[in-house]
């Protein structure tokens, strides 16, 4: 307000009053964890490929596709050479969640679309017998 107040008190006309504001910002810095690496595509398909071996030697843990593809590029950010195990994270739950519903809606279409068999014997007078 006192800038406008010391303009409003020049005698010569200099055109309307302007402020120019200028902003300096940081950059911010980045913080990642010491060795954690940038998800590549190749980091995430190694990745993916490490889990599909840690599923087939065994363990009692059903991961279908929301959750292996959290899991993949979770793993594929981890240092080098970190071992394979589940994460233990509310996104990973969650992801899990998510398939057992895609896959208990699955089951439900599935069960809404039956496919019958042909009967054996001609049937086609049987539908007319009550005429």
């Amino acid at each position: 307000s006192s800038a406008y107040a010391i303009y409003q008190k020049r005698t010569t006309d200099s055109g309307p009053f302007e402020i120019e504001v200028l902003v300096l910002a940081t950059k911010k810095e980045r913080r990642t964890l010491p060795g954690t690496r940038c998800a590549t595509a190749s980091r995430i398909q190694e990745a993916a490929n490490t889990i599909d071996g840690y599923l087939a030697q065994g363990p009692e843990l059903h991961v279908w596709e929301i959750a292996k593809t959290y899991w993949s590029i979770s793993h594929a950010r981890q240092p080098e050479g970190t071992t394979v195990a589940p994460p233990n994270t509310a996104p990973f739950a969650q992801a899990r969640h998510l398939d057992a519903m895609l896959a208990e809606e699955k089951v439900e279409e599935e069960s809404n679309f039956r496919t019958t068999n042909e009967p054996d014997g001609d049937v086609d007078d049987v539908d007319h017998m009550s005429d």
